[in-house]
């Protein structure tokens, strides 16, 4: 098996983080999709900065999540939160902004920490939550009890 480099696994972040801002967003609730992409983001930047092998303090969470729900309010405010009054073609639009927000923020970050790492290697050992983002690993199934007789 190869180099694997930060930079690649956490674009796999990016890309599930994306895609699990796309349900979000169909929510037609008002505020409740800005507050979700906000912490989808936050959560975002934790998992890259892990990757990368820098640790996150709950304060530097605390401010991220601050400058990110300021920063991006009025787009998600202004924009997607306005497409809920328009039925089928708004929600759509939202289900295709919302993903396109955090894939942006998600670039901006991995851009950030490529800059100060430049082609880091990925190791397990520095985030072992982050060895693997596979689907399968996302899957939880029951074991059966091996006692257990019918």
């Amino acid at each position: 098996m190869g180099t694997v480099r930060c930079r690649d696994k956490a674009w796999q972040w990016v890309n599930l983080a994306s895609a699990g801002a796309v349900p979000l967003s169909l929510v037609p609730i008002p505020g409740f999709s800005s507050t979700s992409l906000t912490a989808i983001e936050v959560a975002l930047i934790y998992q890259v900065a892990k990757i990368y092998g820098v640790s996150l303090s709950q304060v530097d969470l605390t401010v991220l999540a601050g400058t990110i729900g300021v920063g991006s309010l009025a787009l998600k405010a202004g924009v997607a939160e306005m497409l809920n009054f328009v039925p089928v073609a708004g929600w759509a639009a939202k289900a295709a902004i919302a993903p396109s927000v955090v894939r942006g923020i998600g670039g901006l970050v991995i851009k950030h920490f490529e800059d100060k790492y430049p082609g880091r290697e990925f190791t397990a050992k520095e985030y072992p939550g982050a060895a693997t983002t596979e689907k399968k690993d996302l899957v939880v199934t029951a074991k059966p009890e091996s006692s257990q007789t019918h």
